[in-house]
């Protein structure tokens, strides 16, 4: 085999390559939970009262198919009293990170919940208008591996207090009832100055958008190098033949 002959297939081979591989790193959206009708939790995007300051929600490893760097959470309003109601008008910390705890077994200490590689994600003010079918909230990417373990998403929730509230106006969100893929803890403040974490078996439905990176992978950039210094051969090698 000539030279030549090798160069141009290790070339046309690499720059192949390139797509499946870069293929490969894209996830899709995964969607934890399963809504069911007639049922959503207000908490902690729509109660009118009881106004948590904290709520965790955990989601099973066991939902993603692989790793990936989420982008955006969407929470969906399509099964309770869809397109009605208002936001609570609150300010979110959202943070992620990787913790022990399963569906069904967070505690009411919520930093005893929280696991390794914690880390902000976004922070969010909402208010108005909850009419919308889906609410998203993009932030940093977070790395996300299941083989780790599951996944806490923490919320941090600061509001104006209950008196610039419409008591009774909860607006709900779906909500997973089957204490497989997802729960959640909160604390309410129900009497005035006395709070109180409760565990519930329900979690909101969430659909996890990947991010969008411009960056290639390293393999991808490597194959990259391998194709270019190729072809680049390969021109020298015909312009010494043809000199």
């Amino acid at each position: 085999m000539s030279i030549r002959t090798l160069v141009r297939r290790t070339a046309a081979a690499s720059l192949v390559t390139l797509a499946p591989l870069h293929a490969a790193t894209a996830h899709a959206q995964v969607t934890v939970g399963t809504a069911e009708p007639g049922g959503g939790l207000c908490l902690p995007l729509g109660c009118s009262h009881g106004q948590p300051s904290r709520y965790q929600q955990v989601y099973a490893a066991s939902a993603f198919g692989g790793a990936m760097d989420i982008g955006a959470l969407t929470f969906h309003h399509t099964q309770f009293q869809p397109g009605a109601g208002l936001f609570a008008p609150v300010t979110l910390a959202l943070a992620f990170s990787v913790t022990d705890r399963g569906a069904g077994a967070l505690g009411t200490v919520f930093d005893d919940n929280v696991g390794s590689g914690a880390r902000a994600f976004a922070t969010v003010a909402i208010v108005g208008s909850a009419a919308a079918p889906t609410f998203t909230i993009s932030g940093t990417p977070f790395h996300y591996d299941p083989a780790l373990g599951n996944l806490l998403v923490d919320w941090r929730i600061i509001g104006p207090g209950d008196e610039f509230r419409f008591f009774g106006l909860n607006t709900y969100f779906d909500a997973d009832y089957s204490g497989v893929l997802t729960s959640a803890v909160a604390d309410h403040e129900f009497v005035p100055g006395f709070r109180e974490a409760v565990t519930f078996d329900a979690g909101l439905v969430t659909t996890f958008t990947p991010a969008v990176s411009s960056v290639p992978e390293p393999a991808t950039t490597a194959l990259l190098g391998l194709g270019l210094a190729g072809i680049g051969l390969l021109v020298r090698v015909r312009r010494r033949a043809e000199g």
